[in-house]
This record gives C-alpha cells, structure tokens and sequence, in this order.
C-alpha cells in the first residue's frame, strides 16, 4: 500500500509516454514527472516518508523519526523560498500545510516519549517500593 500513489504515477506516465501523438499531452507528461518527483520526497505523509518508515521502522526509533522530520522541514522550507521566488502561490499553501503536519507529528511525537518515560518511572518507583 506504501506505493500505491507512486505507482499509479508511473502507470499514467507510462501510457502518455506511449499514446503521445499530441502537443497537449507534454503538459501531462511534464506533470505526472513532477508528482512522481514530488511524492518520492521523505516528507510526511509523503509516500518516500511511508517507505522510509517501512525501511528504517521510524515508529520504534523516535529520535530518528524526528530527525527525519526535522529534515523534511527544512526541504519544505526550502522549496517554499523556491516557490515563492517564482510566485507558484497554489503550491505554497501545500507546502504550509505539509509544514503544518510534521509540525504535529514532531509534537505528537514528543507528547508519547514522555507520557512513557512518565509511565516507566511511574513502574519503577512501584518496583522499588517492593
């Protein structure tokens, strides 16, 4: 399921690439290269995040979840001054939003490890007091 939206991707890309007989069809072409591109990014929820996590199991390494976020911030950010140079105002308000989601996953992310050190310490002192 990791794949699905890259797959499809390359699928259509596939097919234009073979039945291009028109000019108009280069905008396609040129379009589905830049979401195959786009999408193989390690950016939250991106699908190169998804096969990272699946690669590296991100959900039992928090610190390196993190890390991997705070990258995929920094190339949004990135690509934000890119886009904004360039005055592509449509795809910065996708690029705030994605900024947005690993934003709350880094938070989120942060919530869980001390909600369990807290639960650990919590187990701790009980084992102790015995």
């Amino acid at each position: 399921m990791t794949w699905l939206g890259l797959a499809c991707n390359v699928i259509i890309l596939f097919i234009l690439k073979i039945t291009t007989i028109d000019q108009n069809f280069a905008y396609l072409v040129k379009f589905n290269q830049l979401m195959i591109l786009f999408n193989i990014m390690p950016i939250f929820p991106l699908d190169g995040y998804r096969f990272l996590n699946d690669l590296l199991h991100l959900d039992k390494k928090p610190y390196l979840e993190e890390i991997i976020l705070t990258l995929g911030i920094g190339l949004l950010l990135i690509l934000l001054i890119i886009f904004l140079l360039f005055k592509f105002y449509g795809l910065i308000i996708v690029l705030i939003y994605l900024i947005y989601l690993n934003l709350h996953k880094i938070k989120k992310n942060k919530n869980l490890t001390a909600l369990y050190y807290q639960q650990m310490m919590y187990e701790m002192s009980i084992y102790k007091a015995k």
